[in-house]
Formats: C-alpha cells, sequence, structure tokens
C-alpha cells in the first residue's frame, strides 16, 4: 500500500508517529497517570463541561452526515476527539466504564481510519463515515442529556436501542463492503479485506456481548441459544431431504458430521456451559444460514433460476471465514473474558474448529479448485489433439 500524498499535509498524516503517539498519551492517562493523579481527589462533576462537550460531538457528527463525502479526514479528526470520553470517565472516577470494549473502540477506530485514509482511500470511508456519524449523532445527544442531571433521565428511556443501532451499523458496513468486494471498479486488497471483515466481526461480538450483559437477563440468554440449537435441529432435515430425493451423493462425512456435530456441540454447550460466546458464534452461523438457505431456496425453483446461482463457491468461502473468525473470537475470549471456559471446553472447542476448517477447506479444494483444474487440462488436451489432427491430414 502506497500513501496518498495529497494527505500527507494533513495533521497526523505524515506518518504513523503521531497517531501511534497520541494513542499513546492516552492510554497512558486513561490507564495509569489520570487514575494516579485522582486516586486522592474528589471526582470531578464536570456537568457543564460535559454538556458542551457532547453538544459539540452531535453538531461534529450532524454535520459529518452532510459533509462526511467532501472531507473524509473530518471524520478521523472526530474520532481523535472523541478519545475524550475515556479522558473525561477518568476525571469523573468513572473507571468502571474504562472496559476493554471501550479501550478497543476508540484506539482501533482512531488507529484503522488513519490507516485506511492514508493508505487505503477509497469510497467505502464514506459509507463507513456516514453510518458511523449518523449513530453518533443520537450517542452523544444521549450523552449530553445525561450530563443535564436527574431532571432529564425521563429522557433516557433509550440507551438500549443506541446498542441496536451500533449492532445494525457494523451489520450494514459488513454487507456494504461484500458487495463492494464483488462490484468495485477499485476492489481493496485482499489483507485490507479480510482485516476490515474480522475487524467488523470482532466489533459485533464485543457490542453483541455488552448487550447481553447489559440488558439481556440469564434466562432471555438461555432462551436464545435454546432457540439457536433448535435451528440446528430442524437442519437435520437437509439430510432427510437429501434421502428422499435419493441425493445420496450429497450424504457426505462431512455433511453428517458438520449436522451431527453442530446440533450436539450447541446441546452440550446450552447444557453444560451455556455463555455469551454463543451469540457470536450463533450470529455468524446465522449470518451464513442466510445466505446458504436463499441459494437452496432458489436452487429449489428448478433450473430457470440456474443463472442467478453462480455464487455457490463464495457460500463455502464464506463458511470458511465464518471459521476462522470464531476461531480467533475464541482465543480472545479465552483471555478477555470475565468467565472464560474450562481448559477442557476450549481445547474441544478449539479442535472442532480446525477440524471445521480441514474438512471445509478440503470440500472446497475438491469442489471448485481440482475441478477447474481438471476441465483446464481436458481442454487443452483437445487443442493438442487437434493440432495433431491437423498436422496427419496436412
Amino acid at each position: 500500500m502506497v500513501p496518498d500524498d495529497e494527505l500527507s499535509d494533513l495533521p497526523f498524516m505524515s506518518s504513523p508517529v503521531p497517531i501511534l503517539a497520541l494513542l499513546l498519551a492516552y492510554l497512558l492517562f486513561v490507564l495509569v497517570i489520570g487514575p494516579k493523579l485522582m486516586e486522592k481527589r474528589r471526582a470531578f462533576e464536570l456537568n457543564s463541561v460535559l454538556i458542551i462537550y457532547n453538544v459539540f460531538q452531535v453538531i461534529v457528527a450532524a454535520y459529518l452526515v452532510y459533509r462526511i463525502i467532501i472531507d473524509i479526514w473530518l471524520y478521523l479528526a472526530t474520532k481523535v476527539t472523541e478519545l475524550m470520553d475515556t479522558v473525561f470517565f477518568v476525571l469523573r472516577k468513572k473507571n468502571k466504564q474504562i472496559t476493554f470494549l471501550h479501550l478497543y473502540h476508540h484506539s482501533a477506530m482512531v488507529f484503522t481510519t488513519w490507516a485506511f485514509l492514508k493508505y487505503a482511500p477509497s469510497d467505502n470511508v464514506i459509507y463507513i463515515g456516514f453510518s458511523n456519524s449518523l449513530v453518533h449523532v443520537f450517542m452523544y445527544t444521549y450523552y449530553a442529556l445525561s450530563a443535564v442531571g436527574p431532571e432529564a433521565v425521563k429522557y433516557l428511556f433509550w440507551k438500549k436501542y443506541m446498542t441496536s443501532l451500533q449492532m445494525i451499523q457494523f451489520v450494514s458496513m459488513f454487507v456494504h463492503y461484500l458487495i463492494s468486494l464483488m462490484y468495485s471498479e477499485c476492489p481493496p486488497s485482499k489483507g485490507v479485506a479480510v482485516f476490515f471483515v474480522l475487524h467488523i466481526l470482532f466489533f459485533l461480538y464485543l457490542f453483541a456481548n455488552f448487550y447481553s450483559q447489559s440488558y439481556n437477563k440469564n434466562k432471555k440468554l438461555i432462551e436464545g441459544i435454546w432457540l439457536y440449537f433448535a435451528a440446528k435441529v430442524t437442519e437435520l432435515l437437509d439430510t432427510v431431504f437429501f434421502v428422499l430425493r435419493k441425493k445420496d451423493n450429497q450424504v457426505s462425512f462431512l455433511h453428517l458430521y458438520h449436522h451431527s456435530i453442530m446440533m450436539t456441540g450447541t446441546w452440550a454447550f446450552l447444557k453444560y456451559a451455556p455463555s455469551d460466546n454463543v451469540i457470536f458464534i450463533g450470529f455468524f452461523n446465522s449470518l451464513v444460514h442466510v445466505f446458504m438457505y436463499t441459494y437452496y431456496g432458489l436452487a429449489a425453483l428448478g433450473p430457470h433460476v440456474a443463472k442467478y446461482l453462480t455464487w455457490k463457491k463464495y457460500m463455502t468461502s464464506f463458511q470458511l471465514l465464518q471459521f476462522v473468525s470464531v476461531f480467533f473470537q475464541y482465543l480472545a475470549s479465552l483471555k478477555f473474558s470475565e468467565c472464560p471456559p474450562s481448559k477442557g471446553v476450549a481445547i474441544f472447542f478449539t479442535f472442532q474448529i480446525i477440524f471445521f476448517l480441514v474438512l471445509f477447506s478440503n470440500f472446497y479444494k475438491q469442489s471448485y479448485t481440482q475441478k477447474q483444474s481438471k476441465l483446464a487440462n481436458g481442454g487443452s488436451k483437445l487443442v493438442s489433439n487437434g493440432k495433431t489432427k491437423e498436422e496427419k491430414v496436412l
């Protein structure tokens, strides 16, 4: 990736040093210096400051909705100003608000926005900036009202919907990015694409986990996981339909193992180790199944829709991406979760994910890579034979 020379004269854009120095200073203050300074001091109220700050963020975010197309750099600038969120938490001794999600979100948004702007500026940033700024109009409006004081509490019943809006934002970004990969005249490199997709999925997991812990009671969480388990039970009908339609070649080891282990594995996790890890797994797996069963539904309509089914191989790629992201999410949960799974569960789950990766990679190779290679070789032989025959005639 090559830096965009037009951006180099803007603040922070000459090299990674200024932005990394800023992040280092930010993390040092909110994790070390700030708490030390506030240790023997009374918490600052900062009500007036917070009102001004949040109104400022609302105005900036609202302005960005209009201006983002013209000046993408301004979006980066707002990500820098939003680091003040954490500074205010420290000064007000709201240390419980300084979670891994909070720090990762703010730090990652600053650096990734800088990196995209510096090395891979594209129209993708416009949509990301627009949707994120739109969310921030509501978010900082909420924070500004909450800073007014107790008299505004009655107007703040919609906090949980902001988290929902943020998750919708990530889903829309994910879908938008996939579309841009397929249809853009200037698609991003594979490295950038993989990083962005995994980054978005990790955000989705973190925010879904936050939503679950903040708003869902355990009963609702368990009910949700049970519904996911119930879906795995209904998916056993896939194989039943193969048998009834005498599609025995589809009933492979991969197919049987996949369906069997997904059902029993989900049951075992629900029964013996229910946790918020299942939220991310269930979300991503269900997202894959939206596309997968859409494909199967179209295929069932008959041969006249075959021309619309050119994307079968991408479903397998999507499934492979699912396993990779679930694997990394699980590793992150082992390190950062307040209630990590037992070693036995962790080893079993890791083995399953790796085994799934091997099985689906092998399926992809046999179904698409080797088949294309055989077709190419077959075509070469036909051409070669044609030339030989022609030479004999001559």
